[in-house]
């Protein structure tokens, strides 16, 4: 999987479409593999969970290439399918951004919860600490985009906040996040137990 990732990375380090947003994004992950890899060695995670984490991270170098807001799904859909997903649900944005938000909750949620069940807690417990979590640290991230367009530029701080005119986007990707949580901690309950 690491390495899966590592070459996705490189591959989406070739000509992103803004470098200076590239880096911004992937200054976090970077953070967050040390994190992680330091930090399994003494709480290893299942290979479900580092599936879900694969697939989050694949999602956002991804989302790093392009930048969030000009991830062109809908163009795919259109070579693909013939038609375009926007214009079939009535969209006027591009929400790549938006499912990505959704994500977070939805994979991070097993992963997460595997680390709070490890502290001792009940499985009800522990999966009310983890949407508690995901959705804290959701929150968080919005408030460090604000931050982020405070000290950059406006186009940078435009292109990395990715707000596309919705003044309520940070609410809509918090929710988003709260509700891949909630959704994937009732599937992995009835599902994986």
């Amino acid at each position: 999987m690491l390495l899966t990732l590592l070459a996705a990375l490189v591959i989406s380090a070739w000509r992103p479409l803004d470098l200076e947003d590239f880096l911004i994004e992937h200054l976090l992950t970077g953070l967050v593999f040390a994190v992680l890899l330091i930090g399994t060695r003494r709480w290893p995670l299942s290979d479900r969970a580092w599936l879900f984490i694969g697939l989050y991270s694949l999602l956002h170098i991804l989302g790093a290439h392009y930048t969030y807001t000009q991830v062109p799904y809908d163009d795919w859909t259109r070579a693909i399918f013939g038609q375009s997903l926007n214009d079939s649900m009535g969209w006027e944005r591009n929400h790549f951004d938006r499912l990505v938000h959704f994500l977070w909750g939805f994979l991070l949620f097993v992963p997460l919860d595997e680390l709070v069940r490890r502290t001792g807690a009940t499985a009800r417990w522990a999966a009310f600490v983890t949407i508690c979590i995901l959705a804290t640290a959701s929150s968080i991230y919005e408030m460090l985009e604000w931050s982020a367009t405070i000290v950059l530029s406006p186009e940078a701080a435009e292109t990395y906040n990715g707000q596309q005119g919705d003044l309520f986007d940070a609410q809509k990707d918090t929710a988003l996040a709260l509700t891949g949580s909630i959704l994937a901690m009732a599937l992995a309950r009835w599902r994986w137990g």
